[in-house]
């Protein structure tokens, strides 16, 4: 009887061995999902598309020895980038390179207001964010008689641009260049939205 049942044993434990040896070579049941799996040189790191657009214009009514630099960010819905007064490390800056051209004639205003509260719940004090596309205008003195077509004006950004969600991400000395941009009546309303907005941003 003992003899019987060790024999049993082994008979089972050989059965099970010839099943998986089995799924082995034949593949897992059709029960489990399976997809092909392609073979490539190597994987490299995802490309992270930027949440925001960073450009600028630079615009002179013909006759005029006043220019003004119109530095643009466009964001995603539901994302925000601090102002350029916001307290603390957090505040936006923008540095702009001139040349012998020009100089800066004034302090850069927001053409909108940001939006102001007195206690944020995240940063635990005063937060000033503006959302959407966001212009802020510089005025900017002609020093020589070249065109202001032909200046070269570069223009440094730093800032952080964050999701209402909670990510945010850093911008860190992005560098782009000022396109010029002929004085039309569009122009003409954004810069008297900017000095009609009368609060100075950047001494």
């Amino acid at each position: 009887m003992i003899a019987r049942l060790e024999k049993g044993s082994r008979l089972a434990l050989v059965g099970l061995a010839m099943g998986w040896l089995s799924l082995l070579m034949g593949g897992f049941p059709s029960t489990l999902a399976a997809q092909q799996v392609e073979q490539i040189p190597e994987i490299g790191e995802a490309e992270v598309a930027a949440p925001y657009q960073l450009s600028a214009q630079l615009a002179a009514a013909s006759g005029s020895d006043t220019a003004y630099l119109i530095v643009q960010v466009e964001l995603p819905a539901e994302s925000y980038l601090y102002s350029l007064t916001q307290p603390g490390d957090l505040a936006t800056k923008v540095e702009v390179a001139l040349g012998e051209d020009g100089k800066i004639a004034g302090i850069m205003r927001p053409v909108t207001l940001p939006t102001v509260k007195e206690k944020d719940e995240f940063l635990g004090g005063r937060s000033e964010k503006h959302y959407g596309t966001i212009q802020f205008v510089l005025p900017v003195q002609r020093l020589t008689a070249r065109p202001v077509e032909q200046w070269q004006v570069a223009v440094r950004f730093n800032g952080q641009v964050c999701s209402e969600h909670g990510s945010c991400q850093l911008i860190r000395n992005e560098v782009f260049s000022a396109k010029w941009t002929p004085m039309d009546e569009r122009l003409g309303a954004l810069l008297r939205q900017a000095e009609e907005s009368h609060r100075p941003l950047v001494r």
